[in-house]
Order: structure tokens, then C-alpha cells, then sequence
């Protein structure tokens, strides 16, 4: 996750965003960037 953060960053895509976005599927995991990409 944290790769992806960096990759969206340097593309300007909002990291937290776009997880909140694919959040509305029922099967997606809301792991987030941080240390060991903390689960929410």
C-alpha cells in the first residue's frame, strides 16, 4: 500500500480518496498507508 501511496502521490491522485471510493465495494479491504499499512 505504501508503493501505491507513493505512485498516486507523483500522479496526483488522492491516496485516501480513492480508498474511500473502492470502500463502497463489500469485498474491499480499507488498508491504508503507514508503518505496516494499518487496516480501518
Amino acid at each position: 500500500m505504501n508503493e501505491l501511496a507513493i505512485i498516486f502521490d507523483k500522479i496526483g491522485i488522492d491516496t485516501n480518496e480513492e480508498i474511500d471510493a473502492a470502500g463502497s465495494k463489500w469485498n474491499f479491504h480499507k488498508y491504508r498507508p503507514g508503518l505496516v499499512g494499518d487496516i480501518i
